[in-house]
């Protein structure tokens, strides 16, 4: 009974010390439409597959069955932002006036202005609240129209849109194995893939890689284009050279690993914060996030179980149901678009609880482990200390490097606590 105390007792200060807890903002569960002007979590939303926050808070959905664009203000108001209309003729209409087909993504630039694709088509609303066709002439589904206007191009179902700072767009598109990008100058062309679907190792031209139903996209702080590499189960990167690498998804650990030896899944929706995590959702319905120092963890869901489960709790113990979209607001909210559950869900930090500098620079790989943990540690001398669950030391050392290796084959299988000089580093598992 004590021991079960001390669990639950550890599960509390976990969830007080990241101060977070996941919770629905938008939808109440059933699907179709209707709730416009009232509370978001009193709408009915209809398999919304992406999610984005502007810099003033609104929140953004793609809600796609529903056929529009629909907007949470800063008072948890829901609108339809655009689409639900009648109107056939986009360029310079109110975007609630037109009428649209299923829409994928969405997401917003730096200034406020609301991209999104359908099908075959990507648009823009201005801060006028007029919309405008950016990419895609409808009809034609072939693989067509590099080297001349976006808008004459042709595309199969855009899943995923991305802006940089300069006001480049760049499209995934999954059935062609291709992603393209749309200059200023509203000139297209490919930057990555062939047209034929496959895989090529790192270092290749990304103009030369193969790639397998790239469905995301997002441009890193650095400039740099990360891909969700869908049908490879990986995140590929075009560096500033034009060539291509693996950021994760080598498939050898779950959790508490490098990104690149992570096995991430089918990636989906992706993106990051303003201080330069990365977050992505994949088909075994988990978030994750890659901090700075390429370590990857799960933060939110329970692996490969869909359902609907968790809120007012912790993350770690919520259930999603096929997650397709992610974003993170300016205080490091974290917004999921939980696609069959027809729900937004928020995961919630409170600001002000400061992790300590050696946790925000500590890797420990693989995990679980079986014989040898891998520790990649924040200072030259590291004092490291192992707990088990009832809080005894069972284990120390010193590391006289910042990269070292600690031998845990003589513990029991169990779960452990780790820390370096003192400070909670992390958690593994031993098996």
């Amino acid at each position: 009974m004590f021991r079960i105390f001390l669990l639950v007792l550890a599960l509390m200060q976990s969830l007080l010390v990241n101060g977070q807890t996941i919770e629905t903002i938008a939808g109440n569960g059933s699907f179709g439409l209707g709730g416009d002007g009232g509370p978001a979590t009193n709408a009915k939303l209809y398999y919304p597959n992406d999610v984005a926050v502007d810099k003033f808070g609104n929140i953004y959905i793609a809600n796609s069955y529903g056929q529009r664009i629909q907007k949470i203000n800063s008072s948890g108001i829901i609108t339809t932002f655009a689409g639900g209309g009648l109107i056939s003729a986009f360029d310079g209409a109110p975007a609630d006036s037109v009428g649209l087909p299923r829409v994928l993504c969405v997401t917003v630039d730096d200034t406020g202005n609301v991209y999104f694709t359908t099908y075959s088509r990507a648009f823009k609303v201005n801060l006028a609240g007029r919309i405008y066709c950016i990419a895609g002439a409808g009809g034609s589904l072939v693989h067509a129209g590099d080297g001349g206007p976006a808008t004459a191009a042709s595309f199969e179902q855009l899943y995923g849109i991305a802006i940089d700072q300069s006001g480049n767009v760049y499209l995934p598109d999954p059935f062609h194995c291709v992603v393209r990008k749309i200059n200023t100058a509203g000139i297209i062309n490919t930057i990555a893939g062939t047209g034929v679907c496959g895989y090529s190792t790192d270092g290749t031209v990304a103009t030369a890689a193969r790639l397998v139903s790239p469905m995301s996209v997002r441009v890193n702080p650095a400039g740099e284009l990360l891909i969700g590499d869908f049908g490879n189960e990986q995140i590929r990167k075009i560096n500033a050279v034009g060539v291509m690498a693996t950021v994760a998804g080598n498939a050898l650990f779950m959790t508490g690993c490098l990104a690149i030896d992570g096995d991430i899944g089918r990636p989906a929706g992706m993106t990051f914060d303003k201080w330069g995590n990365f977050y992505m959702v994949d088909d075994y319905h988990l978030v994750r996030k890659i901090n700075t120092a390429d370590s990857i963890e799960i933060i939110a869901g329970t692996f490969i179980v869909a359902g609907f489960a968790g809120d007012g709790g912790p993350p770690l113990s919520a259930k999603f149901n096929n997650p397709k979209g992610v974003a993170v607001d300016n205080a490091g909210n974290i917004y999921v678009a939980d696609r069959d559950n027809h729900r937004i869900r928020r995961i919630s930090t409170t600001m002000g609880t400061t992790v300590p500098q050696a946790a925000n620079q500590f890797v420990m790989y693989p995990n679980p482990v079986k014989d040898i943990l891998r520790l990649q540690c924040p200072n030259d001398k590291n004092e490291i200390e192992i707990f088990d669950v009832m809080g005894k030391s069972v284990g120390n050392m010193v590391l006289s490097s910042r990269d070292g290796f600690v031998n845990v084959g003589h513990l029991q299988a169990g779960m452990y606590i780790l820390k370096v000089n003192s400070v909670v580093a992390g958690k593994f598992n031993k098996y």
